[in-house]
């Protein structure tokens, strides 16, 4: 492997994002969005490495995310997330941070 080729591997970091939520027009019903474009999921956090992204995405499944210690929702309804942050944390997914689907709109 070149040398640049190795430098431009280190500089890839992971994203566990998670998908928007969104409101049934009828019901007012909120439930996750996991159709939408990866460019409008949330991050949750950043990570050096895949293997890191995966073991948190693993623990986070476990322990619950506090609302108010991240601001991945727009315009969500943190009570909402707070009730089923497992279920988003189930839906989420690692993916580098140049994968080229989080600049898509």
């Amino acid at each position: 492997m070149k040398s640049r080729h190795a430098a431009a591997l280190a500089l890839v970091g992971w994203y566990l994002i998670a998908p928007p939520t969104k409101q049934s027009p009828t019901s007012g019903a909120v439930s996750l969005d996991v159709s939408a474009p990866l460019a409008k999921w949330q991050r949750i956090d950043s990570f050096d490495t895949a293997a890191e992204c995966r073991a948190a995405q693993a623990k986070t499944g476990v322990v619950a995310i506090e609302p108010d210690d991240i601001s991945i929702l727009h315009d969500g309804d943190k009570e909402w997330w707070a009730k089923n942050a497992k279920t988003t944390v189930a839906a989420s997914k690692c993916i580098a941070t140049d994968d080229r689907r989080l600049k898509e709109k």
